[in-house]
């Protein structure tokens, strides 16, 4: 599952990756699609366990790929806002420890 996140994060990465521009506005394209990043994966998938922010970010057909030996597991987004969803509601969880700190550059 490491692997997945890795991968998926450096998609996003690769996807948010502004083009050059003389000046930032928060209504440029560049700020929106940061902005969607980070509301639906950071904090969707892991800072603040929002499902909601992850169907919203997410196109429904999205799936996570990775090697399980010689063959190539999918992960649906159905699946990972549910495994989400689940992890939130366990009274064992320590949503502190679930906590990424990301810095995006550019």
């Amino acid at each position: 599952m490491r692997r997945a996140l890795i991968v998926t994060a450096v998609a996003l990465v690769i996807v948010s990756t502004p083009l050059p521009a003389q000046h930032r506005h928060d209504d440029s394209v560049e700020y929106q699609l940061e902005q969607l990043i980070v509301k639906s994966y950071l904090h969707g998938a892991f800072n603040e366990l929002n499902p909601a922010a992850m169907e919203k970010g997410f196109h429904p057909d999205f799936a996570i790929f990775s090697a399980k030996g010689d063959k190539l597991g999918r992960y649906e987004i159905a699946d990972w806002v549910e495994g989400v969803a689940k992890r939130k509601a366990d009274p064992e969880f320590d949503a502190e420890k679930n906590k990424w700190d990301y810095k995006i550059t550019n």
